[in-house]
């Protein structure tokens, strides 16, 4: 889970919600210094983190909470204020493809200057032909942060240092963040872990990239304006360790999202 304060309106943004326990209700209004903040959008990105959209909406009925497109006929229990648009993209996107944007932003959204969003609406599972994640990526412009669900993961890999991998990618005379800081210790990882992440780097990632991008135009477009017009110095996945440094991430994202 990631919690973005929204100052223009004292509230918090909750991307990907995870379980509410008393620690973490009881620390949600004061997070960064912020004075009675409040819950203002709780957002389900794709079609799989969804488990604890339900419960949030209970804890938080005046909140809005958002679907990604097409999850609201899907969890019909959870009291929706509405899906992210279909095909969402940030205002810029038009100037920099050179084609029309018609997507209608819902009552009460929040400002998409300062979370910027893109639906990930070229992929499909090629057995059935409909979206598999149907994922809505962010980014948050005043941190320089992309907020990532499935798209992209980062598990630690069998010496449980975090970004071990990652530290070939670039010299360290540019002087960037490469492992280990208060957000992501050094841990111990179960086999179980392991198995998993050996089967999401090679297994699903490639069957992804090859069978599961069907508009792959659209997906070079995508992929082009994260790379050039998103200024990244953090990338959050949902699944893993957080990454700092553009040019770390710069180079991770290119290689995790081939051309």
């Amino acid at each position: 889970m990631t919690v973005i304060y929204l100052p223009s309106s004292n509230g918090w943004f909750v991307h990907s919600p995870v379980a509410i326990d008393e620690q973490l209700e009881e620390v949600l209004p004061t997070l960064g210094g912020a004075t009675a903040a409040q819950v203002q959008h709780i957002v389900s990105p794709n079609y799989e983190h969804v488990k604890y959209a339900k419960c949030w909406n209970e804890k938080y009925p005046n909140a809005y909470i958002w679907a990604c497109p097409g999850l609201s006929m899907r969890h019909s229990a959870v009291r929706w204020s509405g899906e992210i648009p279909e095909g969402i993209r940030p205002a810029h996107f038009q100037t920099f493809t050179s084609q029309p944007l018609s997507t209608q932003i819902p009552d009460g959204f929040w400002d998409t200057e300062e979370i910027q969003a893109i639906h990930l609406n070229f992929e499909a599972n090629p057995f059935t032909s409909r979206p598999f994640f149907n994922e809505v990526i962010f980014y948050h412009a005043p941190s320089k942060s992309l907020l990532v669900t499935d798209f992209f993961w980062n598990y630690p890999g069998p010496d449980g240092i975090p970004n071990s991998s990652y530290q070939g990618y670039v010299s360290k005379e540019n002087n960037l963040d490469y492992g280990e800081w208060e957000l992501a210790p050094r841990a111990d990882m179960p086999w179980k872990s392991l198995l998993w992440k050996f089967g999401m780097d090679q297994v699903y990632r490639p069957f992804y990239n090859n069978f599961m991008i069907t508009k792959r135009k659209e997906y070079l477009k995508v992929l082009s304006y994260i790379l050039n017009e998103w200024d990244i110095e953090t990338l959050i996945p949902a699944h893993g360790d957080i990454i700092r440094g553009k040019m770390l991430i710069r180079s991770i994202l290119q290689s995790h999202c081939p051309t």
